[in-house]
């Protein structure tokens, strides 16, 4: 056998490697047919779903209750354009109050709180708003009791948004 050739003794492949290229070549073609359909694949990097890999469907408006795939927009605990994953929760011409007293509501129901500290014990200022989602705009949400959400960086402009997103696992 020639050392790194990849092949035995008897000048076939081995079996590892051909199931490498297999894989490589799944892989590439799993990537073109979702490119071809208008999707692609992505990758949750937080664990505020209870997912983490995703198909995502361009050109799709989103809607409430979707979970959409979005590009963030860069805070202290994440680096701007970093995909996320969030389930759509407020659309234009709903009506959101964050107070200082933490409570997030929408429509005038209660939807959530936000929390005064992060998972190191930190401040965390919450998004405050008081007013009318504006159009192009979306409040973004996970009820996961950790989940850094819209409460705490805003709304999303749909500009952000790359589509809706169909997990897989």
């Amino acid at each position: 056998m020639e050392r790194g050739s990849g092949k035995n003794a008897a000048g076939k492949l081995k079996p590892w490697l051909v199931g490498i290229w297999i894989l490589v070549l799944a892989v590439i073609g799993i990537e073109a047919a979702l490119v071809f359909f208008g999707a692609s694949l992505g990758i949750n990097p937080t664990a505020s779903q209870p997912y983490r890999l995703f198909v995502i469907f361009k050109e799709q408006p989103p809607q409430r209750g979707d979970l959409v795939a979005f590009r963030f927009p860069g805070s202290r605990y994440y680096k701007e354009g970093v995909l996320f994953v969030k389930e759509v929760e407020g659309l234009p011409g709903d009506r959101l109050e964050i107070g200082s007293d933490r409570i997030v509501r929408l429509n005038g129901a209660f939807l959530d709180t936000v929390r005064a500290t992060d998972s190191k014990g930190e401040a965390v200022k919450p998004f405050l708003f008081d007013s009318v989602i504006p159009n192009g705009a979306y409040f973004l949400y996970s009820p996961a009791r950790n989940s850094y959400d819209s409460r705490y960086y805003g709304l999303i402009g749909k500009e952000r948004i790359v589509g809706k997103v169909i997990p897989l696992f």
